[in-house]
């Protein structure tokens, strides 16, 4: 079995698995209003408690992910990935990755925040927090 390390970096919990594929939202600092910071935050004080592999864990990551992304497609914040030539910008480093031997099968850019399907190719490679600091 995969070995998960759970670990918490700011207001959400994060998960890195061992040889894993990861579905990665990252998005800019004004994207969210108070209220979901504060809603996101609810419920990841609730999921401390939860197994990872439980359906209350997955019923968790729904709930979290509908109430993230129902915020960021509202379009809070001054959305910079709007303009074409930052969004290139954030295209080019996923293109990038491929000198790591990282994949990024799928991804978008939206106008404050992006999604990337992010496959590491080697099991030796590079872990998902230095993928994501790069």
């Amino acid at each position: 079995m995969a070995r998960t390390t759970r670990f918490s970096y700011r207001h959400l919990p994060h998960w890195e698995v061992e040889h894993g594929r990861y579905f990665v939202t990252a998005r800019c600092a004004d994207s969210l209003p108070r209220e979901a910071v504060e809603r996101l935050q609810e419920l990841s004080l609730a999921a401390q408690a939860l197994p990872p592999r439980s359906k209350a864990f997955g019923d968790f990551q729904r709930e979290t992910f509908r109430t993230l992304e129902k915020f960021l497609d509202a379009g809070h914040g001054a959305c910079p990935l709007k303009s074409p030539g930052i969004a290139a910008v954030v295209m080019a480093e996923f293109d990038a990755l491929a000198d790591w031997d990282v994949g990024i099968p799928h991804c978008t850019v939206m106008p404050n925040h992006w999604h990337a399907m992010i496959v590491p190719r080697r099991h030796e490679g590079p872990a998902l927090s230095a993928i994501m600091k790069r």
